[in-house]
């Protein structure tokens, strides 16, 4: 379907598949005609709906070949038989095989807003606006129904880093509130079956069991933080 200065295919890759899965049990990986696709398939070779099909079999890749002469391709044959991982990362691969269907992931990822959506066509396909806003939803509903097979793969930006501290790294410091804030709750003492247990919450700490010198050291690191800061608060008064 054309869109601005690019295309993406008619029929969706989930749709696609039951085809293929017949053509590898029909014909196998041998490189054979449009006319035999055509036949174990039950199509009309000259028709244009099996004309598309073949033509978006090739656009997601799971045909490969050319002037008359096909095969399956790879990713066709995970895509049907392939482990649960093969299949997922086949599938994958496909629809990033759509050069639109990529540029949307990349640029709004696997859920774009339906009322900016037109926006972004303009800017990926060069289409006017009128013909964006006429098309967007439509265009919209296409990828959704592909890009739910797209791993999404977490980005640096995407994750969020935990930083563990131990009483030997430099820093032991916890995040203390600003003098000018309400004055910390008392601390919570509360025993843990056999182990001591001690939560600072008002410090955005997670709590501590003390269980072996190791944990015990990295409470006694806290105490002296909030005697040091409490003995401060007293000589600024």
């Amino acid at each position: 379907m054309k869109v601005g200065n690019t295309s993406f295919p008619l029929y969706r890759v989930n749709a696609l598949l039951k085809d293929i899965r017949i053509i590898y049990e029909k014909l196998g990986r041998k490189e054979v005609s449009k006319e035999h696709i055509a036949e174990v398939l039950g199509q009309k070779v000259g028709g244009g709906g099996f004309t598309q099909k073949l033509a978006d079999f090739r656009s997601y890749g799971l045909l490969t070949g050319g002037y008359g002469k096909y095969a399956l391709s790879e990713i066709g044959v995970l895509a049907t038989f392939g482990t649960p991982t093969e299949k997922e990362d086949a599938l994958d691969k496909a629809v990033k095989k759509i050069d639109l269907w990529r540029q949307i992931y990349e640029k709004v990822g696997l859920n774009p807003n339906p009322e900016t959506f037109w926006l972004e066509l303009v800017d990926l396909t060069g289409m006017e606006r009128p013909e964006a806003q006429i098309k967007a939803e439509d265009v919209r509903k296409a990828y959704l129904e592909d890009a739910k097979y797209i791993l999404s793969r977490k980005t640096s930006k995407d994750e969020t880093s935990f930083k563990t501290e131990t009483p030997d790294q430099e820093d032991n410091t916890p995040n203390l509130k600003k003098p000018d804030q309400e004055t910390p709750q008392e601390i919570v003492n509360t025993p843990i079956g056999n182990s001591p247990y001690i939560g600072f919450p008002e410090y955005l700490q997670t709590p501590i069991i003390i269980k072996d010198e190791t944990s015990f050291k990295a409470a006694k690191v806290f105490w002296e933080v909030i005697e040091a800061k409490f003995k401060k608060t007293e000589e600024n008064k």
